[in-house]
């Protein structure tokens, strides 16, 4: 890493389709969002310890999937 890069673990977990409220999107909704400043570069690198996951922010059309044994990045 270089010294302007920071790491960050995160964890996020998707609204069960029964509980929406009024407003939110049926499973796109996450119990805690990720709020990250305006003409910021972001790079993700994704890498799951037990299961395939997935990453994503539908309103940018980004997507990165993370499987077990492999890492994987995306950049914004």
């Amino acid at each position: 890493n270089s010294s302007d890069e920071q790491s960050l673990t995160f964890d996020s977990y998707t609204i069960p389709e029964d509980d929406p409220e009024l407003g939110q999107s049926r499973l796109l909704e996450v119990d805690n969002r990720v709020v990250v400043p305006a003409k910021t570069h972001l790079r993700m690198i994704v890498t799951p310890a037990d299961v395939p996951h997935s990453w994503a922010v539908p309103s940018s059309g980004v997507k990165c999937d993370a499987v077990p044994g492999r890492s994987n990045q995306t950049s914004n």
